[in-house]
């Protein structure tokens, strides 16, 4: 082997090299994320970051991405008919389809079969490979891997991304493409090639999210491209960016078209939500912090920025027209994210609320004005502010080698310096394990295998009881879990759970909770031809646990007991003279 590699050209010697080299980046990171998520890697199957709140976004996350993985692999012209919110069509669109995260959770789930290991595959190694090419881009730029592995760690001390928000949605963490996406952008010449790239690049990344990703994507590229247009001198490069946007904005169409057709079957889709409908606005100085928004700012990373600001002046600025290029990049992306990251308004202190831009872009563009949470396009300034702080270490570390003439002890500091602002960054959001929190729990059982049984033998529309609480016909939580159940089996239901519910359901869900009264069964088989009832006992009052079990016991009018093991009961609904009505268009 050694004697292969030593008579292989030299260019084929560095190219292994150069390989190995990435690939050790790479598992540099997986073991970071391994060890900030431990013991997570050894239960994929059966636990999932611990994150307590909003478990309803996180196996909705999970349901979208099996269904899509299904759909594609078996019938894909089936995709947009998804199995919720039975018999309203278009049922995968009212919500976010993350189509983007396909690419690490299909692989997982086709091969696995289980969905729980597909959505932590996705949000750990989307992370991981976020983290990766971040560092190899900054590496490229700053030409150490020293300043590629801060750039790295304050994405990771990022804690909307590591610890609140994003482990709640998984597949937002499927972000790589964004640093190579301002690498190219950057670049000083454009050819037929790169375009089609850039255009790749992005499409890939806007498909994780059309609704947050894509606006922060494509507004700063297009932007970057009109400036470019107005100079003589880069007139070319911004011809090829604003034709990479416009192709991928094209290409995203059919996506916007069966959300825009969901929108026109409900004239008052924005009331039909159980979340807040008003955009919220932006609070300094808290917002600069919060832990519930992308774009925020690391007291280290100030620090950092300081530092890399001064050096940068005594240095007489950047080194070389590359590093400036990058800068220049970095800054522009770090303030284009900053003001995408602002609500309708600003609200300072006595000063109170005061307009923004989005309130005007809100009134033009209506899309826009409906995004209920605009913080989330901030996420453009994270990857700005990352590079930014790559480059600044960079700087630094330069100036620290001068200062003590280079050799060992100039490495020895830059490394020691590198390894306080990784320990500072990573334990700003939580450090690695173990830590002070629980870094897992018990994801969702799997439902009854007998239970699963009838269901897949009878078929048919299928509702699950209780669709909610005492206070809410329509809970999240329960929605959510009802979905995750056809998950594998992919029943037609009822029961369903996105950003928006379509007409309807409201009342059909309150139909649902009154069952088993006669009067509301013989309503639902009318409206949507219900075959199956799944009553989980365990989570109904006493009362009403009472009154499924005297009908599992022969008091059954309509309704015949088909399978029974645990709390669980699944009935069949038996239609005597009730037609079921057409499917809703």
């Amino acid at each position: 082997m050694i004697a292969a590699v030593q008579h292989l050209p030299e260019r084929d010697v560095w190219g292994m090299a150069r390989s190995v080299r990435v690939l050790s980046v790479l598992s540099l990171y997986v073991g970071i994320v391994a060890v900030r998520w431990w013991p997570l890697p050894l239960h994929l199957g059966d636990q999932l970051p611990y994150i307590p709140e909003f478990e309803c976004d996180r196996l909705y996350s999970t349901w979208a991405l099996a269904w899509s993985s299904h759909a594609l692999a078996t019938d894909p012209a089936r995709l947009a008919d998804a199995n919720i919110y039975f018999p309203a069509r278009d049922a995968l669109f009212y919500g976010p389809t993350g189509f983007g995260a396909l690419v690490l959770f299909a692989p997982a789930y086709l091969l696995s079969g289980s969905p729980i290991v597909a959505i932590n595959v996705t949000f750990l190694a989307g992370i991981a490979s976020t983290a990766w090419l971040l560092h190899l881009v900054v590496h490229r730029w700053a030409r150490s891997h020293l300043a590629g592995v801060v750039a790295a760690s304050t994405l990771l001390a990022n804690i909307w991304l590591t610890r609140t928000f994003v482990p709640t949605t998984p597949h937002l963490a499927v972000l790589p493409y964004w640093p190579l996406i301002i690498a190219a952008a950057a670049a000083p010449t454009a050819s037929f090639g790169a375009t089609i790239a850039l255009w790749a690049l992005a499409l890939a990344q806007c498909l994780t999210d059309v609704v947050y990703i894509a606006p922060a994507l494509l507004g700063p590229l297009a932007l970057l491209g009109v400036v470019r247009l107005s100079r003589r001198a880069s007139r070319r490069t911004g011809m090829s960016l604003l034709l990479a946007v416009l192709l991928a904005a094209a290409s995203l169409l059919p996506v916007y078209r069966a959300h825009w057709r969901v929108a026109a079957k409900n004239p008052l889709l924005s009331q039909q939500t159980v979340w807040r409908q008003d955009p919220e606005g932006t609070v300094l100085p808290y917002d600069l912090v919060s832990p519930f928004r992308p774009f925020v700012i690391p007291p280290l990373a100030v620090l950092l920025l300081g530092a890399g600001a001064i050096a940068v002046r005594r240095q007489g600025g950047p080194r070389d027209d590359e590093e400036r290029r990058a800068w220049r990049a970095a800054l522009f992306w770090t303030a284009a994210g900053g003001l995408l990251s602002l609500g309708p308004y600003v609200e300072v202190g006595s000063l109170g609320r005061l307009p923004t831009p989005q309130a005007l872009l809100g009134g033009l563009l209506p899309s826009l004005g409906r995004a209920r949470v605009p913080s989330r396009f901030g996420v453009a300034g994270l990857f700005g502010l990352t590079i930014l702080c790559g480059l600044a270490f960079a700087t630094v570390a330069r100036a620290i080698d001068r200062r003590l003439g280079g050799g060992t002890l100039a490495r020895g500091m830059s490394v020691m310096l590198a390894g306080a602002i990784v320990y500072g960054m990573i334990g700003y959001a939580g450090g690695l394990a173990p830590n002070r929190l629980p870094n897992v729990m018990p994801a969702p059982e799997q439902p009854p295998g007998t239970i699963v049984g009838a269901l897949v033998s009878s078929g048919g529309p299928v509702v699950e009881i209780p669709p909610g609480t005492e206070s809410s016909v329509t809970n999240p939580t329960r929605q959510a879990h009802a979905m995750f159940h056809s998950i594998g089996s992919w029943h037609p239901l009822l029961n369903g759970y996105s950003s928006y519910y379509p007409r309807g359901f409201v009342e059909r869900m309150t139909l649902a909770a009154a069952l088993p009264e006669r009067s509301a069964l013989d309503q639902l088989i009318g409206e949507t031809g219900l075959r199956l009832v799944w009553v989980h006992t365990d989570r109904l009052s006493r009362e009403a646990a009472e009154r499924w079990q005297a009908v599992a016991g022969g008091d059954s009018g309509n309704l015949r007991l088909v399978a029974d093991e645990g709390s669980d009961l699944l009935f069949a609904v038996e239609h005597r003279g009730v037609g079921p009505a057409a499917p809703t268009p």
